[in-house]
């Protein structure tokens, strides 16, 4: 069996995952800063029903683009990932587009056939059928955008991909904001229309340019796409189980409790997620095309799992700790006085940050392998777990109770991940992985600890702590 070993060194792996880190998350926080941009114009200048309303329509579109998508985004990345040369790379990229374009069709079709029916269950009655078919195409080109984005992902173009992305939503921003003055609610489809236009122009400003070749017909693209769609049907199933169980607490927290309720639970979790989601995400754009690749050797793949859990592990402690003692804080610049009592859900949450880094890692391994079955069966035990565990423990201990479920499912995630990886695979996780894990825990416990006794003395904690992890990190990254 391969076991994990903490690396020693390897100085460029460790520089080029913080610079993609660095670079994503850097386009990550400008869209961030350019939501936020548009949420305040939008409160001030359409008021909560006109942003309610972009966010029933977001909504909506988002569920047809995911199921149209079929994960292809991650799909994508793996088989151009594994495939030897270039010009067999050229190919499949390639197909991807075509797989891309035929699957955007499919639901910008499906929602404008569906306009009715979306309307209907979205707002309760046909009033929005036209607003939902004009918005069709938006679906078509999220799709397309994907497509772009895994290819660039793919062969390794990260700064592209980064600067596509922060092209993209600050063009949206400039482009929309004075509609949004002039028209107000009746810019709220256009504004839509133009987030999914210029995010697609810019995929396309930064594209990979392939080689010439010729482009699959739609019978080649079904018949050498298959693995793809099949791969991408299980990923497509694991959101559908987590939306689902989001949906049902959401409904119990509405009957049981208040909207006002559903309002607080929700700031927490965006808060919890949305904070330290920066990282994942940024990670998991340098590290899910290099594990893919890896994938034939158990002895590399052990190898990258090990290395990018410690760069993950010693960046969310300072972080995570950092967090706790300025939540209060943040949710106030964010939401606004009535939200505090998410705060004991976020400080609670950061204490499965680090058993979420070992879990991600690994399942990003078990994907690069082509399990979909047991990659479903990871998403939906660890939803139908979190759902319990929340409707158990919110009900026993409130919003605390709720930050104590997230941690639960993600050390159920690290155990089952773990499992398939060493019974499968035949890999496991080092000692010393374990080691930094349980050093993480009981640190940020003691920091969790500090902030309910006394926040003065929990500053008093964090900032030696992240200043000492920081040097570390530094002397680490010099000494490799």
């Amino acid at each position: 069996m391969a076991t994990l070993r903490t690396p020693r060194t390897h100085t460029a792996l460790t520089r080029r995952i913080f610079g993609a880190i660095g670079v994503f998350g850097s386009v990550q926080s400008l869209s961030i800063v350019c939501a936020v941009v548009r949420a305040k114009l939008g409160a001030i200048w359409i008021g909560t029903s006109g942003t309610g309303l972009i966010s029933l329509f977001n909504s909506t579109l988002s569920m047809m683009q995911s199921t149209s998508q079929l994960g292809i985004s991650s799909t994508a990345v793996r088989e151009i990932s594994i495939t030897p040369d270039n010009e067999s790379r050229a190919a499949t990229a390639r197909l991807v587009r075509s797989m891309a374009l035929l699957l955007g069709m499919a639901g910008m079709l499906a929602t404008a056939v569906l306009a009715p029916l979306l309307s209907q269950w979205t707002f309760g009655d046909f009033s929005q059928t036209a607003s939902m078919a004009a918005l069709a195409p938006v679906v078509l080109l999220s799709v397309l955008t994907a497509g772009e984005h895994a290819i660039m992902q793919s062969f390794g173009r990260l700064a592209d991909l980064a600067r596509s992305g922060a092209t993209g939503a600050v063009a949206g921003v400039i482009l929309t904001v004075p509609l949004l003055y002039f028209f107000r609610l009746d810019a709220v489809v256009p504004i839509i229309i133009i987030y999914g236009c210029t995010s697609y122009a810019a995929a396309l400003r930064w594209a990979v340019r392939l080689p010439a070749g010729r482009r699959p017909t739609i019978a080649e693209t079904w018949r050498h796409g298959r693995g793809m769609l099949s791969l991408g049907l299980y990923m497509t199933g694991g959101s559908i189980v987590a939306t689902v169980a989001a949906y049902v607490f959401s409904t119990f927290l509405n009957r049981s409790y208040s909207t006002e309720t559903v309002g607080i639970f929700q700031a927490g979790y965006t808060v919890a997620n949305s904070y330290v989601g920066i990282l994942f995400t940024a990670s998991s754009q340098e590290f899910y095309p290099r594990i893919s690749s890896a994938v034939a050797s158990p002895w590399r793949t052990s190898t990258m799992i090990s290395h990018q859990a410690w760069v993950l592990q010693s960046l969310l402690l300072p972080l995570s700790t950092l967090l706790i003692c300025g939540c209060g804080i943040v949710v106030r610049i964010l939401y606004s006085e009535p939200f505090v009592p998410a705060v004991p859900f976020i400080c609670v949450a950061m204490l499965g940050m680090p058993l979420r880094a070992l879990s991600w890692n690994m399942t990003f391994a078990i994907l690069a392998r082509g399990a979909g079955g047991a990659y479903l069966a990871i998403e939906t035990a660890s939803a139908v777990f979190y759902l319990c565990m929340n409707l158990v423990l919110f009900s026993t201990c409130g919003f605390a109770g709720a930050g104590a479920a997230m941690g639960a499912m993600y050390a159920l995630d690290t155990a089952i991940a773990g499992y398939v990886l060493r019974k499968r695979y035949g890999i496991g996780l080092s000692p010393k992985i374990w080691r930094l894990t349980a050093v993480s825990l009981a640190t940020i416990g003691a920091v969790i600890a500090g902030a309910y006794a006394a926040p003065v003395f929990c500053l008093c904690i964090a900032l030696p702590l992240t200043s000492a992890t920081c040097l570390i990190l530094l002397r680490k990254r010099k000494n490799c």
